[in-house]
């Protein structure tokens, strides 16, 4: 991948105009590259992609409909600098986002945890903290199931998270089904 690419991705990625199906394909194109990127390259593209893909995962609002495959991130020695504010961003995402997509945030924490555990050590506590507040709700949990609740009520405060927009995740949904899907701090997921 030449290094211009990674500017052209950032581009595009940071524009506020493009329809947000257009940037999951674009995101999509990138991170089936990012396997063919040299490692001298990757620097590059931590400083230039790293804080577009953060502005993204902190400003759109969590989807609760799926439709989307699990997408795999690649790792490297290169993220060691931004590790701390990557977990901490992705651990905030926990918070808000639908279980399906807090599932892939921890595996990701737990991935990075393994790998820069020593750099990682100060953000042990506040994941300790959200740990705690995740259990912490399951007495709720259990009484929306006895009162015939689903969890997905408990989270959604109006009707509009729950229906499909443009910000529905996956470049192409093909034959998947949608499915509503509760947000993660009141899942058992």
């Amino acid at each position: 991948m030449a290094i211009t690419n990674f500017e052209v991705f950032a581009t595009r990625l940071r524009d506020e105009n493009l329809d947000v199906r257009l940037k999951q394909t674009i995101a999509h194109e990138l991170c089936e590259s990012l396997e063919y990127i040299q490692l001298q390259d990757y620097s590059r593209f931590v400083a230039l992609l790293w804080p577009v893909i953060r502005d993204l995962l902190v400003k759109m609002p969590p989807i609760f409909v799926s439709s989307a495959p699990e997408q795999r991130i690649p790792h490297s020695e290169v993220f060691r600098p931004i590790v701390q504010e990557v977990v901490t961003t992705i651990m905030s995402l926990v918070r808000i986002e639908n279980e399906e997509n807090a599932v892939v945030c921890l595996k990701i924490i737990y991935e990075l945890h393994r790998m820069y555990r020593q750099v990682l050590e100060s953000v042990a506590l506040p994941f300790l903290s959200l740990a705690t507040d995740i259990y912490r709700n399951t007495d709720q949990m259990l009484r929306a199931m006895d009162s015939a609740e689903t969890p997905a009520s408990l989270s959604t405060p109006n009707a509009n998270l729950l229906s499909p927009s443009a910000m529905s995740p996956g470049p192409d949904t093909g034959d998947v089904a949608a499915k509503n899907l509760p947000k993660a701090m009141s899942s058992f997921k």
